[in-house]
């Protein structure tokens, strides 16, 4: 990984904060790339489809600024370990929902998740970092975004189509993105050292 090591500090933390920046961008289109499935299981309208992305937003503006407060209070790495986990979660719930006000909810508090832990993302980076080394780290962050805002859309869309018994396909998509939050989540509490206010020990 010399190649990395030339543009950034390539370190176990750093690499957890790329792969979860890549699924949360994943985890932000997996339901929005699975709407058509959902729309005719639980027979809802592109309205109703729409509300879930507002919930979701609105609820993800809101919690960002409670990142910097959690951030004065907490080691950042564990604040981030935790939100992982919260949007993990509440996409595995999203999976397992059997009614519109199940699916409302918990993309609402998917957005909790995804509002406490990305800003948080890009302050760990910025710590971690030296200064003239900003735009090379917060590039890779940006980078592995959108891929996987990319191929966390393809994926879903071609797992939806398919179906595993009685378990739809967009059941799948989600807990697949679930699965993998979960693990980066649990990564990063596990592999990281805490300390008050982000600073390494």
């Amino acid at each position: 990984m010399s190649w990395i090591s030339s543009y950034t500090k390539c370190d176990v933390e750093y690499i957890l904060m790329l792969f979860c920046n890549a699924v949360e961008g994943a985890d932000l289109v997996v339901l929005p790339a699975v709407f058509a499935e959902v729309a005719q299981e639980f027979q809802i309208s592109p309205k109703s489809l729409g509300t879930l992305t507002m919930a979701r937003g609105i609820l993800q503006a809101l919690t960002s600024p409670l990142a910097g407060v959690l951030d004065t209070r907490f080691d950042r790495r564990l604040v981030i370990g935790f939100g992982a986990l919260l949007w993990a979660l509440a996409t595995f719930a999203l999976a397992g929902s059997v009614n519109y006000a199940m699916l409302f909810a918990f993309r609402a508090i998917n957005g909790i998740g995804l509002g406490i832990a990305p800003p948080l993302i890009y302050a760990f980076v910025a710590d971690s970092h030296p200064k003239h080394n900003h735009g090379k780290a917060f590039g890779f962050l940006g980078l592995v975004a959108g891929i996987g805002v990319g191929v966390g859309g393809i994926v879903s869309t071609s797992v939806a189509a398919t179906s595993l018994g009685p378990i739809s396909g967009w059941r799948i998509a989600l807990s697949i993105i679930a699965t993998l939050s979960l693990l980066l989540g649990v990564g990063v509490l596990l592999a990281v050292r805490f300390e008050r206010n982000g600073r390494g020990g």
